[in-house]
């Protein structure tokens, strides 16, 4: 039996966690969340999972910061950047840090879970919302 991926989120706002972290369990996803940025950083250095989920504005050490230490770490997973800032310098400041993907809030669930799915499948062809910033 294949293991279910493994989600890591790392989100302050407690609602956006939870709808979020619903909607992914019952796609089968295992997930686990972290409230603030040194938490999901302690996590996803200690832990192995497959997409890290990263608000920018967390307490602690900025999603930003989150994802440049995975990436300069070797994280071998994929990093999706969720921010309300969708100016095309926090998307370059993103990709700079070593993110995969960016999407802006509000997004709509749906086409969260296929952007994940495209991401952990390898596939490109992700929704008009989504950002893709790192392509191998």
């Amino acid at each position: 039996m294949i293991a279910a991926p493994r989600i890591l989120i790392v989100e302050d706002a407690s609602g956006i966690t939870c709808v979020l972290g619903d909607l992914l369990r019952s796609e089968g996803y295992e997930v686990v969340c972290a409230d603030n940025g040194l938490e999901g950083q302690r996590l996803a250095t200690t832990e192995k999972f497959d997409l890290v989920v990263l608000d920018v504005a967390l307490p602690g050490l900025s999603g930003l910061g989150v994802a440049a230490s995975l990436h300069n770490h070797g994280f071998e997973g994929k990093i999706v950047i969720l921010s309300a800032r969708g100016q095309a310098a926090d998307k370059l400041a993103a990709r700079e840090a070593g993110a995969d993907c960016y999407i802006v809030k509000p997004f709509h669930p749906e086409e969260l879970l296929e952007a994940f799915k495209g991401l952990l499948s390898g596939s490109v062809s992700l929704p008009p919302s989504v950002v893709v910033l790192n392509i191998p």
